[in-house]
């Protein structure tokens, strides 16, 4: 498999989240020369190549073994740029064979039309959002996701070599993870939606 060519300006961080009140203000130099809709449409044709399980698969998932998630919206011009970054990750999982270590995968959780159960199981409310998991444990979130390659090794060794307590050791009383039920979810009105999900600000949502 090629690389997949990753757009400049993909580094996005949380803290950072500044909400951009120009719909016309888009810089095509910030987004390696892409328009919003070239960007869009890079990414959905990525998106072909990655793994990914459906948001109400999340907690069956992650109640086993190690679990690294990748939650994103597809209106989200940073999660459209990360997807390449995660793409290549992934071509490079599997190529040294990460992929055939017991109890550890990688997966991505398509967020646009589910994002209150995406906030409950990420625990955060922008994109991309990357999230560790262990045996139904929130571990933590991978806030450089640039060097995602370089984390998912490292989770690899300690799953070869059963060193669990890396994780157990950053368990806290919340660090559970319930399942949410569809009758638990946010009551979300049809003006915020379309506000945040199909062009309001700068596509991140935000409560």
């Amino acid at each position: 498999m090629e690389p997949a060519p990753v757009p400049t300006e993909a580094t996005h961080n949380h803290t950072e989240d500044k909400v951009d009140e120009n719909k016309d203000s888009w810089n095509n130099d910030n987004h390696g020369g892409m328009s919003r809709s070239e960007l869009m449409e890079y990414a959905i044709k990525l998106d072909k190549d990655i793994r990914q399980i459906p948001v109400d698969s999340v907690y069956a998932t992650i109640q086993n073994g190690t679990n690294l998630v990748f939650f994103g919206a597809v209106f989200c011009p940073y999660t459209q740029q990360f997807t390449a970054i995660w793409l290549n990750m992934q071509y490079a999982f599997d190529f040294y064979h990460l992929n055939d270590i017991p109890g550890l995968s990688i997966a991505k959780v398509q967020c646009a039309e589910t994002q209150p159960k995406c906030f409950h199981y990420m625990r955060d409310q922008a994109f991309p959002t990357i999230v560790l998991f262990y045996n139904g444990h929130y571990v933590e979130e991978l806030f450089d996701r640039d060097h995602v390659w370089d984390y998912i090794q490292k989770q690899s060794e300690i799953v070869k070599e059963s060193r669990f307590e890396e994780y157990t050791s950053k368990f806290t009383s919340a660090s559970l993870v319930t399942e949410l039920k569809d009758e638990q979810l946010e009551i979300i009105s049809p003006e915020r939606l379309e506000m945040e999900s199909i062009g309001g600000t700068d596509g991140i949502m935000r409560t």
